[in-house]
């Protein structure tokens, strides 16, 4: 979405440009304020003058690729990440995206586990790249795999909240609720402003009973970011079990006109999901799946469907 400050980043960056017409620093950062208003034809001809100013950089590579993503081009965007790795063996953050590029856009597991670890090689035991080696396991259906990279990774770099973020959902999606609350919490911890963590945090507390914490949790996971509309939904629901009507019907139409606008059916499923309208949800889903909204590999560590994974229905999608 472009705002002011996406206009402000974009003339200063021109500006920048035209009075260091040779600076390759000054293109990386036009390319990238392109890129965050999705103007990205003049994000691609920037890190391409970026490029031939220093044909060795990564970034400007990694950039590249991130383009050919967004557009739909991942062959493309392969080359480009390859020709990061290459010029830089230690920029981490060109292993992240071909591995992510191969496991949410191609789906060739194995490429992306080669990816990341590969990475992990150049970069022994970074907890960026672990934490996506083990989501790459989650997604594929391997939890145990992944809760082993994961676990040891917590473990080895307690400051980092790479491996707790999706430690919290494994253990949603296994119903060890208080390992994934303390995952929550240990979240919130390492980054205050973090919205995700206090809305799973929600949907724990709603499971165990515990209403009045879970109010507290999505509120605040709403005072951070006002379009969760996921925690609108679930605050919806815990108001109405809590009494009070009027504040759920408010979260309820407030949450379920911005999942419309945002996110299609995979978002109404969404919002559903922690509704409690599990009909409605599924059939959604079912939509959103066969739309190709989202993936089964999504859908599987979700954690808005993690209390309605024993339905037949999800279950079938899934397979």
């Amino acid at each position: 979405m472009k705002t002011t400050e996406h206009e402000s980043a974009i003339a200063d960056a021109e500006s920048a440009v035209r009075n260091r017409p040779n600076n390759f620093t000054t293109f990386m950062d036009l390319g990238s304020a392109y890129f965050e208003t999705d103007r990205l034809d003049e994000a691609m001809k920037a890190f391409q003058r970026a490029i031939a100013l220093n044909p060795g950089a990564a970034p400007a590579y990694c950039k590249i690729g991130w383009i050919h993503y967004r557009i739909g081009t991942p062959q493309q965007a392969i080359v480009a990440y390859e020709q990061a790795i290459t010029n830089d063996p230690q920029f981490l953050f060109s292993y992240d995206a071909l591995g992510y590029l191969y496991a949410t856009k191609l789906f060739e597991y194995d490429h992306a586990i080669n990816t990341y670890e590969r990475g992990l090689a150049a970069n022994p035991a970074n907890p960026f790249l672990t934490a996506g080696l083990g989501s790459t396991y989650m997604r594929m259906g391997q939890m145990e795999k992944a809760l082993e990279i994961l676990e040891q990774s917590a473990k080895e770099h307690p400051d980092q909240l790479f491996a707790p973020s999706w430690l919290s959902f494994l253990y949603l999606h296994q119903q060890r609720l208080d390992e994934a609350a303390a995952s929550c919490r240990r979240e919130i911890e390492l980054k205050e402003d973090a919205h995700s963590p206090h809305r799973v945090l929600g949907y724990i507390y709603t499971a165990l009973g515990r209403n009045g914490d879970a109010i507290v949790e999505l509120e605040r996971a709403i005072e951070l970011e006002p379009r969760d509309y996921e925690a609108r939904g679930a605050l919806a629901k815990v108001y109405r079990a809590s009494g009070n009507p009027s504040a759920a019907e408010y979260q309820y139409n407030t949450g379920l006109e911005m999942a419309v606008q945002d996110d299609e059916e995979a978002g109404q499923a969404c919002f559903f999901a922690v509704y409690g309208n599990i009909d409605q949800a599924l059939a959604l889903l079912e939509t959103a799946v066969a739309k190709g909204q989202v993936h089964p590999s999504w859908i599987r560590i979700d954690p808005e469907f993690a209390f309605i994974q024993n339905e037949p229905r999800f279950q079938a999608l899934l397979r």
